[in-house]
């Protein structure tokens, strides 16, 4: 297959950034272009743990959505070593891999996945950002560690907190995110207490990208604030537009009777 790809170089190592379709991934009914070395009784040197369907269909169900944009590309390697080694050249702006070539992803075998099921179940092909690197499977493996073990996610809290004031601004849903609505008021409630100088809880839940260091930790409120929201809810002990304030008040001055 013919790629149309851009150099770039990073120290000594040389990559090429292209695009694949869905539809071309697929070479025959028995072979794919884009393949995961995955660890399992059919091949135990494999470095890359066995897929989880939930995360792979979560994302082909979020591309499939009005939101579905990814514009973080697949990592995969031609290897230059072993048997079909093969040495990528550019020439004239494009590289040519032939079909008897493998090549490894060795960072997103979920989006990967993703990709084919949106095919597969939806007809939908789309065009997917990839990376072509042309290195030993030593190396591969290596920039697999580096890539999975070494990246930082944003902290949850912050996360959650952006999405919240996300769909309080727009009243969009999103596919894919897992916020309740009673999560969603928690996140609030939380915020309430930590903004309240007459609560307990004031500049004492350690937000992120807040300042404070505290042993009270914005995760664990949200998640017991829930299930005060539930309870609200379930009993019903005042209507849907009061909930967040009577759960704000219950927090409050439980904690504030605990203290005195």
């Amino acid at each position: 297959m013919n790629f149309n790809a851009i150099p770039f170089n990073q120290k000594d190592k040389i990559g090429w950034l292209t695009t694949i379709k869905t539809s071309e991934i697929k070479i025959s009914q028995a072979r794919d272009r884009l393949k995961v070395d995955q660890k399992g009784p059919d091949n135990p040197g494999g470095y890359q743990r066995p897929d989880t369907q939930s995360r792979w269909k979560a994302f082909g169900d979020f591309m499939k959505s009005d939101n579905g944009f990814c514009p973080v590309p697949l990592v995969g390697n031609v290897r230059s070593d072993g048997k079909n080694s093969y040495k990528v050249k550019l020439v004239n702006g494009n590289i040519d891999i032939p079909d008897n070539i493998q090549i490894w992803i060795c960072e997103g075998q979920h989006r990967l996945l993703g990709y084919l099921y949106l095919m597969r179940e939806h007809e939908i092909d789309l065009e997917i950002p990839l990376v072509i690197l042309n290195e030993d499977r030593d190396q591969e493996v290596i920039n697999f560690h580096y890539i999975n073990a070494k990246q930082k996610a944003v902290a949850t809290d912050l996360t959650n907190t952006i999405l919240r004031e996300y769909l309080k601004r727009t009243g969009n849903t999103l596919v894919g995110i897992n916020l309740s609505d009673q999560k969603q008021i928690a996140i609030d409630v939380t915020s309430m207490l930590n903004n309240d100088a007459k609560c307990p809880f004031y500049k004492n839940i350690q937000l992120t990208g807040s300042g404070i260091k505290s042993t009270i930790k914005p995760i664990p409120m949200h998640n017991s604030i829930t299930e005060l929201v539930k309870e609200i809810d379930t009993n019903g002990m005042c209507d849907e537009g009061k909930v967040p304030q009577m759960a704000f008040s219950i927090m409050k001055n439980s904690w504030r009777a605990l203290r005195e």
